[in-house]
């Protein structure tokens, strides 16, 4: 059974995000976090979307992170 994990992160984490999701790439898992920057109105759509079909939510928590409307709105 694949493990199909969504991560939640403020793109100034872009790099670490990237390292993070290799790496669960690596161990078999399938990953999804926005690589692409998505606009506004694409972004929510394919965040539901994507939240519905992956269990598992990470949220990678920085300063940048905490202070973001886009990761609080994801968390709740």
């Amino acid at each position: 059974m694949t493990i199909k994990v969504l991560i939640s992160h403020n793109r100034q984490d872009n790099e670490f995000c990237h390292a993070l999701g290799n790496s669960l790439r690596v161990a078999g898992a399938d990953v999804w976090y926005d690589e692409q920057n998505l606009g506004a109105e694409r972004l929510m759509a394919t965040i539901e979307r994507e939240m519905r079909l992956r269990p598992i939510f990470i949220v990678v928590l920085s300063p940048e992170a905490l202070a973001s409307d886009w990761v609080r709105e994801e968390c709740t």
